[in-house]
């Protein structure tokens, strides 16, 4: 079945009052995906930012660019983040773009990447608090 998009309008709405009754289902596990995504990858972005003193232009090259800069790294938790993010971002492009979600399932999918995100988080945390 083709997803509606404007199921997401009617979800904007129900996130900025705070009512999701009514919001379909399959839009909020959707957003649940995309949002667990930004959230790894603006916290992963900042970090390589605040590590390399450099900030990275606000365009589709800086997800690449993020993936890459944790890739590089020697350190295991890096590489942990690096391919969180590949996972992430690619159940992001298909909740955000897949009319009919082939290769996803949004519930079980939703519950997956928040799992993911919250590893990147936790990981970053890890990276931050290191000594050296």
């Amino acid at each position: 079945m083709t997803f509606q998009w404007s199921h997401y309008c009617h979800l904007a709405q129900c996130l900025h009052t705070g009512k999701l009754e009514g919001a379909n289902e399959e839009a909020r596990h959707r957003s649940a995906i995309s949002r667990a995504y930004y959230s790894a990858f603006c916290s992963a972005r900042n970090y390589r930012e605040l590590r390399t003193g450099s900030k990275l232009p606000q365009d589709w090259a800086a997800h690449r660019a993020v993936q890459e800069w944790f890739e590089s790294k020697r350190d295991a938790s890096c590489r942990i983040v690096a391919g969180h993010l590949a996972m992430l971002w690619e159940k992001r492009r298909q909740a955000d773009y897949d009319d009919v979600p082939r290769k996803l399932n949004p519930a079980k999918d939703s519950a997956f990447c928040i799992l993911l995100a919250e590893q990147v988080l936790a990981k970053l945390q890890e990276l931050a608090t290191a000594p050296g």
